[in-house]
């Protein structure tokens, strides 16, 4: 594994540090405007502490983030300015105060892929160019959203979301060709609610019973999305 070269070391324990200080930094209800341009392609569930961390990510590293590789670098952690609410006993059991993009798509078409073996047997000998540089022979589910405008509210530093948010302006896949171009307000709330008719995100059902929240619909979910660490683990939430 290689290491890291000091200077994006001291670029990631700097950000990390500045946000310790609660001071500096105050945490408050936030609300998250986006409006989409047109509908969006993309998956069924964006959280907004992953997408953050992904901007924040650039925001650091700046043109230091091509230098590094997540196959043979060691690993990188960096701090997200959205509270945490810890539910469990081990140390890493914990989940973001923000809520994400709950879009269940009200349209599901099909594009076409390349494989020896096609689930669909009528197409494997009939290939179409999908402008992905090959040609392709097997249907996939293409997920489609005609929904515009999303309010995702949560805890954290508005100063620092602004910063490394609002330069955003395309989200999910095919941002080449405009799906996912959108415009976003980040501005303080007046409360935080968790629930409010429902859950604002995945909640593990330990923290919401210690709470005396409403019971939900039960899921198995990531409360640590895929961008937060290889380690994240399922848990039984209500949603």
């Amino acid at each position: 594994m290689r290491k890291l070269p000091d200077y994006i070391k001291l670029k990631i324990d700097n950000w990390n540090n500045d946000l310790l200080d609660k001071n500096k930094y105050p945490y408050e209800p936030f609300e998250v405007e986006i409006n989409f341009i047109v509908g969006r392609n993309g998956n069924s569930f964006l959280s907004l502490d992953a997408f953050t961390l992904h901007h924040i990510f650039t925001y650091v590293l700046e043109e230091h983030r091509y230098n590094v590789s997540i196959d043979f670098d060691e690993m990188i952690y960096l701090s997200i300015p959205i509270k945490k609410l810890f539910f469990g006993n081990m140390k890493d059991d914990y989940f973001y105060a923000c809520g994400g993009f709950f879009d269940l798509p009200d349209k599901v078409n099909f594009f076409c892929k390349r494989t020896d073996n096609p689930v669909i047997p009528i197409i494997k000998d009939k290939r179409i160019r999908i402008d992905g540089g090959t040609l392709k022979n097997y249907k996939m589910p293409y997920l489609y959203s005609t929904k515009k405008k999303y309010i995702i509210r949560g805890i954290g530093n508005i100063e620092l979301l602004n910063k490394v948010i609002s330069v955003a302006s395309n989200i999910g896949k095919k941002t080449n060709i405009g799906f996912g171009q959108c415009k976003i307000k980040i501005k303080s709330a007046k409360e935080f609610k968790l629930y409010d008719n429902g859950y604002i995100r995945p909640t593990p059902i330990d923290f919401a019973k210690k709470n005396n929240l409403p019971d939900g619909e039960i899921i198995y979910s990531k409360v640590r999305p895929p961008y937060l660490g290889t380690a994240s683990k399922e848990y039984e939430c209500y949603i």
